[in-house]
């Protein structure tokens, strides 16, 4: 691959590096990059939710059949499963007499499924059981679902409703939605004689169709558009071309091959309407898939361009071995490398590939006699598309259990991968959560071994991305098999919570009390921009005052909170008559915190902090936090036991508080909206009232604090993206990724920073590196 495929950007300052000499570039990607490996952060998990089977009989075929037992749930069945307008659709064969095409519905506010026989059935599978003539659903946005189904270079099979079907809420659902079977894809026009692996994918409302022509490492791949406005199919052409063209692949097993056909991953499209797809080569010598190949579109497949953004295909000039720039990965055939595997791309235009081959590290490499898809040297490989840089990434998946069947992979909202695949009769879902700067590292999240399943689990993109429900269309093995019939068994849509770590949060001071004012009204001595506080105490004997300043606390901490900005620096020293007392003689006393929000942006508020302790034990040393009114939830937020507390006797010390804090996360509400306020109760109770000795309580220290969410950008999680940041960048992440999230939420506030690093804006930055290459190039 050229340099010049390493960073391809579509716009902004970067977009300047893809024009610079290879030389350059190499500097430049030298200054931008760090050997940074991301680790695994807090833990993505799933849980399950439902188990519902929509068949107990679903078909599995004879084990005298072609390839597999398997139909329902095949590595190149891009859909089976999909939500669309508040309902999910399925659909299989079922072990009926003519192996009849079954589809369903369910309204998702339930479990319970709608189950028609559409009146289809298998007729060129049956022959010899070939596990190749699955079923391919889609779904436009004029509410028709497209079904076809039962081929493997044969003649076209399709069928359809009319439109509204899918978006008429508890329409009429059985056999008579579907129009009649045609070979063709609009009615009466030309029939399509060598069908394999057919697709729908949603490109906006309207759908594309792709299939191979002709045979395995002797096809072409094609695909046609249907506008949802006509209810029309159109231009069908080329996207690859593999049978004569008069290009000669070979490598390390001398072997050499004329034809070949591309095998799919998948076709999906971004969020613009950008059209993606991944594929393999197979040689006409049959002898292994060879090599990973990359195109987008942005016109539907009319034109293709590969990683630099160059044009490479087109219907009159279709991709071929020998276009340039597509192979993003290098792997001969001996690498073990199995064909149609996992792909999804995400919502900023980030491409996922999930394929297992041979591992590429020492100690793996290809021995004689190893099989041409012999899986005990081989790993899943996650391989990721930047859409900024167009530089492609490689984590692999663990590897403490071995490789099992072709895997899937979808992704949420947030840019959290999982990977569904069957091994050893088990569903294992794994999974990489996205932080910045890239991914976690993979982790097995769940293995179901209840059970034993076949084939490829599949799942419902749109319901994983829209609601983060990972929804899986999976079949149990039949317990019982022959060489020429046919038997059946469960078919399972599973469905699991995701369950996404919330993003990193801090706590930031809004509001403390450290110079204590006046014993009755003390008022806050920070606030937050935009926030006042202010306090009134009450007693039972003796007033709260503040003249002795023994009851200090020196530690600088708000409670367990350390700040910024410390209480120290708040307080000055520290110790010169800073805290307020509870004297002897009381058996109780209170003080409520009242805090407002004046400013732009609602608070969440996060924990209540103070310190104190008491100089004797006969002091109130019991208390009970509770927001006695307000915008949040009200209620009692913590009791203490009795005497709780800590006291001294004898000498008092500085140092010698319980350091106290009580989240507020837990409250149903704890949001503070603008121009809300909020009182909280701190009751102190169990004194014994004795004036002698001076039995007395010293509070100091007292805070609330907010969350603050970090940023991306945030390195140095301070709740701002400021010039400190990017030192941070270039220390511990190094990634193009990293640096694009500093870039583009440079100048994000947060409600107290605490950065004063100076270093160049983001584009000043760029543009200083940009010339700094410059004057290396020209020297050299």
């Amino acid at each position: 691959m050229s340099n010049e495929n390493l960073v391809v950007t579509r716009s902004g300052p970067l977009y300047l590096i893809r024009r610079l000499p290879a030389s350059t570039m190499s500097f430049f990607i030298g200054l931008l990059i760090c050997q940074s490996i991301p680790q695994a952060t807090a833990q993505l998990s799933v849980s399950p939710l439902f188990d519902m089977s929509p068949d107990s009989n679903a078909l599995v075929l004879a084990t005298g059949g072609n390839f597999s037992t398997g139909i329902n749930g095949r590595p190149f069945q891009q859909e089976a499963l999909i939500t669309h307008e508040g309902y999910q659709y399925a659909s299989w064969y079922h072990n009926g007499a003519n192996q009849d095409i079954y589809i369903a519905r369910r309204d998702l506010s339930g479990n319970t499924w709608e189950t028609i026989d559409t009146g289809f059935n298998m007729i060129h599978g049956n022959q010899n059981w070939d596990s190749h003539n699955v079923i391919s659903m889609g779904i436009s946005g004029d509410g028709r679902i497209h079904l076809s189904f039962d081929h493997h270079v044969d003649g076209l099979r399709y069928a359809t409703t009319n439109t509204g079907v899918a978006t008429s809420s508890g329409g009429v659902w059985n056999s008579s939605i579907f129009n009649s079977e045609r070979n063709s894809l609009n009615v009466g026009g030309s029939t399509i004689p060598r069908v394999t692996y057919p697709r729908f994918t949603n490109v906006g409302d309207d759908l594309v169709f792709t299939y191979r022509d002709y045979g395995s490492g002797n096809g072409d791949h094609r695909i046609a558009d249907y506008n949802s406005q006509t209810g029309q199919w159109s231009n069908t052409r080329f996207v690859t071309k593999g049978r004569s063209t008069n290009q000669t692949y070979d490598d390390v097993n001398n072997n050499p091959s004329n034809d070949r056909n591309s095998y799919h991953n998948g076709f999906h499209a971004d969020s613009t309407g950008r059209l993606h797809t991944t594929w393999t080569w197979r040689e006409g010598t049959q002898d292994g898939n060879h090599d990973i190949m990359y195109a987008y579109s942005d016109d539907k497949g009319v034109t293709w361009r590969n990683n630099a953004d160059v044009q490479v295909g087109t219907n009159s000039s279709p991709i071929t071995l020998n276009s340039p720039g597509i192979e993003v990965v290098d792997l001969d055939r001996r690498q073990a490398l199995i064909n149609q595997q996992g792909q999804i791309v995400d919502h900023e235009g980030g491409v996922h590939v999930l394929m297992y081959h041979r591992r590429q590290e020492p100690g793996f490499e290809w021995q004689p006699g190893d099989g041409t898809f012999f899986t005990g040297d081989s790993a899943y490989h996650h391989y990721y598309r930047d859409p900024l840089t167009g530089v492609w990434d490689v984590n692999r998946l663990p590897v403490d259990t071995p490789v099992g069947e072709r895997p899937r992979i979808g992704v949420d909202s947030q840019g959290n991968l999982f990977g569904l695949y069957t091994q050893s009769d088990d569903l294992v879902i794994a999974g990489a959560e996205k932080i910045t700067g890239g991914y976690a590292d993979w982790e097995i999240l769940y293995r179901d071994q209840t059970r034993n399943y076949t084939g490829t689990p599949l799942l419902d993109n749109k319901r994983l991305f829209d609601e983060g429900i990972l929804s899986i269309f999976v079949q149990e093995e039949a317990t019982s098999s022959h060489p020429t019939n046919p038997t059946g068994s469960p078919l399972h849509i599973l469905e699991f919570r995701t369950v996404v770590p919330e993003p990193p949060t801090y706590g930031t001071l809004i509001a403390g009390w450290a110079t204590w004012d006046s014993g009755a009204t003390p008022t806050a001595s920070v606030t937050a921009a935009g926030v006042t506080g202010s306090a009134v105490t009450t007693t039972e004997g003796l007033n709260w005052h503040t003249t002795d300043g023994r009851g200090a606390s020196a530690d600088g901490d708000w409670g367990t909170f350390a700040g910024p900005p410390t209480a120290s620096t708040v307080a000055g020293d520290g110790v010169q008559n800073e805290n307020l007392e509870l004297p002897n003689a009381t058996t109780g006393g209170t003080i409520t915190f009242t805090i407002t929000n004046n400013g732009t942006e609602d608070l969440e508020l996060d924990g209540f902090h103070f310190n104190a302790y008491a100089f004797r034990p006969k002091a109130a040393r019991a208390y009970e936090l509770s927001v006695a009114s307000g915008d949040i939830s009200n209620g009692v937020i913590y009791t203490s036991a009795d005497d709780e507390i800590t006291h001294v006797a004898g000498a008092w010390d500085n140092y010698a508080h319980d350091d106290i804090s009580h989240s507020l996360l837990g409250l149903a509400d704890n949001t503070l909206e603008v121009g809300g306020s909020v009182d909280f109760l701190l009751a102190f109770s169990s004194g014994d009232g004795d004036g002698s000795g001076g039995h007395d309580l010293w509070i100091d220290n007292v805070a609330i604090t907010a969350v603050v969410h970090l940023i991306s950008g945030d390195f140095d999680n301070d709740g701002d993206v400021d010039g400190a940041d990017f030192l941070e960048w270039q220390r511990n992440d190094g990634t193009l990724a990293g640096l694009a999230a500093w870039q583009n939420n440079y100048g994000a506030p947060s409600l107290l920073s605490a950065s004063s690093a100076t270093v160049p804006e983001p584009n000043n930055l760029l543009l200083m590196l940009i010339g700094i290459a410059f004057l290396r190039s020209r020297r050299q």
